[in-house]
Formats: C-alpha cells, sequence, structure tokens
C-alpha cells in the first residue's frame, strides 16, 4: 500500500502520496551548520536518530475543475545509490484512480533526482503524456551543462530531452496559473523554486526542500550539506517562513514526517510548527 492523505483547501481537492523513503546518513548531514552538541540536543528533543535520517518524498496532486495539478513527479524508482525505496507515485495515482493521461501540468521544481525523474521513462518517453511540465528557465540550463558522469544527472538530462515538446520555461516569481505562484528561493539548488497555491481565501504553500525539516523553523540556519549555496538557503527558508506565517498558509512540506502538513507560527523571530493531521 502506498501512503495517501486527502485534504481540500478552498476549491482545491489535493491528495499527498509518498513516493517512498529516502534515508541519509548521518542525520547530521541534514542539519548543517550545527555544532555536535547543538544537534545532539535537538535530536533528542525531537525524538530523531543520529545514525541516520528516513524522510518521505511526498508529492502534492492538486485537482481544481479540469485542471491536475503535480508538485514534482518523484524518481520514477531512481535512487541515486542512496538507501532509499522509491518510485511509489505512479501506483499512488492508480490507487485514487487517477490516470497519468489525466494530469495537466508538473511542476518541476528543481532538478534533483528524488523531485524531477519520474518525469519521464529512461527512454526518455514523457510519463504524462497530456501535461504541460512547467521548469525554471535558469534551473533547467543550470543540469544541461552541470559537468557530472554520475549516471542519475545523464539519466536526467536524458529526460529532460524527451519531454522538450511538452516543456514550458519560465521566470520564478510568476503566476502560471489562476491563484498557483512559483517563488523563488534559491540556495538548495540555484533557481529551485517553490509553489504556492491560492482559493477561497487560503493559501497552501510548498517549500520544497527550501527546508527538509519542521525543526529548522527553530534552526534558521542549519542546511542540508548538499545545499548549494547555503547562505542564499538560510535567506530563502527566513523568506518562505515569513511568507507563511504572513498569509497564515497551510504548509506542505516535500520531506516532512508524512503527509507533511502543518502551520508555522512566528515567536522572538523563530517559527514553530503545529502539525495539522
Amino acid at each position: 500500500m502506498v501512503d495517501i492523505y486527502k485534504f481540500t483547501l478552498g476549491q482545491l481537492n489535493c491528495t499527498v502520496i509518498n513516493d517512498g523513503d529516502i534515508t541519509i546518513a548521518p542525520t547530521s548531514r541534514f542539519f548543517e551548520g550545527a555544532s555536535p552538541d547543538e544537534l545532539a540536543s535537538v535530536l533528542a528533543e525531537y525524538n530523531l536518530p543520529a545514525d541516520g535520517l528516513t524522510t518521505p518524498c511526498s508529492i502534492l496532486l492538486v485537482e481544481r475543475d479540469e485542471q491536475k495539478i503535480l508538485v514534482d513527479c518523484g524518481s520514477g524508482g531512481e535512487t541515486a545509490s542512496y538507501d532509499a525505496d522509491l518510485g511509489h507515485l505512479f501506483a499512488g495515482l492508480d490507487e485514487i484512480g487517477i490516470s497519468v493521461d489525466e494530469i495537466t501540468h508538473v511542476i518541476l521544481t528543481h532538478g534533483h533526482f528524488d523531485h524531477i525523474s519520474g518525469c519521464a521513462d529512461d527512454d526518455g518517453t514523457p510519463k504524462f503524456p497530456n501535461a504541460r511540465y512547467i521548469m525554471a528557465r535558469a534551473e533547467y540550463d543550470f543540469w544541461q551543462n552541470f559537468a557530472t558522469d554520475a549516471p542519475h544527472y545523464i539519466a536526467m538530462r536524458a529526460k529532460l530531452k524527451g519531454i522538450q515538446s511538452q516543456l514550458q520555461l519560465v521566470e520564478p516569481d510568476t503566476e502560471i496559473l489562476d491563484g498557483v505562484h512559483l517563488l523563488a528561493t534559491a540556495g538548495h539548488t540555484l533557481h529551485h523554486i517553490s509553489v504556492e497555491f491560492q482559493s477561497d481565501g487560503e493559501t497552501l504553500l510548498c517549500p520544497i526542500d527550501v527546508m527538509d525539516h519542521p525543526l529548522q523553523g527553530q534552526h534558521l540556519t542549519w542546511g542540508a550539506d548538499w545545499d548549494l549555496d547555503r547562505e542564499q538557503s538560510t535567506a530563502s527558508r527566513k523568506k518562505i517562513l515569513a511568507r507563511a506565517v504572513e498569509s497564515k498558509a497551510l504548509v506542505a512540506g516535500f520531506h516532512f514526517p508524512f503527509p507533511g502538513l502543518g502551520r508555522f507560527t512566528e515567536q522572538d523571530s523563530l517559527y514553530n510548527w503545529t502539525s495539522e493531521t
């Protein structure tokens, strides 16, 4: 069985589907910038293991009228040599009665394998034949020119080539559909975007990899050791948290404990998380 959670927000019917779990070790890799003593104290407080953190990869499906919008599309089974059990998005869609042909939009937030590799088969055949794929132009350009022989990056470039005819490259901080905004949140990758939905005065905010765990609301400078620009990542984290509080947004965290839904409140320039599931 695939982990699935359904909810509504305004006129939006939403489903969170766990593409699978990924474990990165040691846990300190998620929280670069913490001293060993600080991290040990916080991990004990949150009951998190030090030898490796297992997180879900939660794909959001938003349905509104005839639109069926995916925020990222998972790994397609690619694990990039991590300890991972991934690639369950498509079984999850089957379970809720949605065919790949029905997906109208796939937002690709950044070029990491667990977010983008489900866009096409290994031969480049698009997995969502009727969808418009949407990606930040500069993010696309970066990964097309990224010099590496890592197999998952080679495969990712081939998949992006395969979806060319369906791919729309955009600038961030733009409204791509009525009530659907792409927000510039660089740092994790150099042109990473977050996604915001608005409906009937309510806001659903998807930070994606600006944050990997709610505890970063209390430790704003702690970031993943694979962030490409740590300083910019911290700035984007502060930006997205302030936006979440100002709009009273429901936040959907991609790597937060499944299904990753809750709200942040601000106190003394730090942010407290309350789960809503």
